[in-house]
C-alpha cells in the first residue's frame, strides 16, 4: 500500500527543510527499560547499540531514582491521545504511532525549521505533561530517545506497513485510525 497522503512528503515541490520535508521515527523508552542485561543488548546515549552487560545493569539499577515504568494499555491509549492532541499545538504531522510495555515510536513530519532534536524534545515533554496529569508525577520516560530521518517513501511505506502494526500494543496510522 502506497500512503497517497504522504506521497508528497518527499516530493521536490513539498515545503521543504534542506532537500526535503523532515519526517523522523522519534522513539521514547520506559523509564528505566531496555537496561543492559537485555539478551539483545542496550542502547547508550552517546555509544549508541552496546552489547549486553551485566555490570553495566548493576550500575544502572544502582543509579536508577523510581521503579521501572511499564506502559499498560491505560498508559498507552494516554500516550497516543498525547501525541495526537499535541501536533497541532507543536507544529507536527502524526504520520504513524506504535506502543508496546516498554517504548513508544511516532513517525512525524514537519515543515518549519526545527532540528529532529528539538521536536524530540518538545515531543517528549508533551508526553511527560499528559502521563503526569492523568496519572502521578514520576519520571515516565528514560533520558534521551532516538529521532532517525527516514530516507524515502518506501522507507515510511515499510513503517506504516509492516515495522509499526508489529508492536504488541496500540497501533494508530493516519488516514487509517487504530489497526
Amino acid at each position: 500500500m502506497n500512503v497517497s497522503s504522504n506521497a508528497l512528503l518527499f516530493q521536490p515541490d513539498c515545503p521543504k527543510v534542506g532537500d526535503a520535508m523532515p519526517v523522523c521515527l522519534v522513539t521514547h523508552h520506559a523509564y528505566a527499560t531496555w537496561m543492559p542485561n537485555r539478551s539483545q543488548g542496550y542502547v547508550h546515549r552517546q555509544q549508541g547499540l552496546r552489547p549486553q552487560s551485566q555490570a553495566m545493569a548493576t550500575c544502572y539499577k544502582r543509579n536508577q531514582r523510581e521503579s521501572t515504568v511499564t506502559f499498560c494499555r491505560a498508559h498507552q491509549q494516554t500516550l497516543v491521545r498525547v501525541l495526537l492532541e499535541s501536533q497541532s499545538k507543536q507544529g507536527f504531522d502524526c504520520l504513524g504511532i506504535a506502543t508496546d510495555p516498554t517504548h513508544v515510536h511516532t513517525v512525524v513530519a514537519w515543515r518549519d525549521e526545527r532540528r529532529a532534536r528539538r521536536l524530540r524534545v518538545a515531543i517528549k515533554s508533551s508526553l511527560s505533561r499528559g502521563m503526569n496529569t492523568a496519572f502521578s508525577r514520576r519520571s515516565w520516560l528514560s533520558e534521551g530517545g532516538s529521532c532517525k530521518r527516514l530516507r524515502d517513501q518506501r522507507h515510511l511505506d515499510y513503517l506504516l506497513e509492516h515495522y509499526l502494526p508489529k508492536h504488541s500494543g496500540l497501533v494508530w496510522i493516519a488516514g487509517r485510525g487504530f489497526l
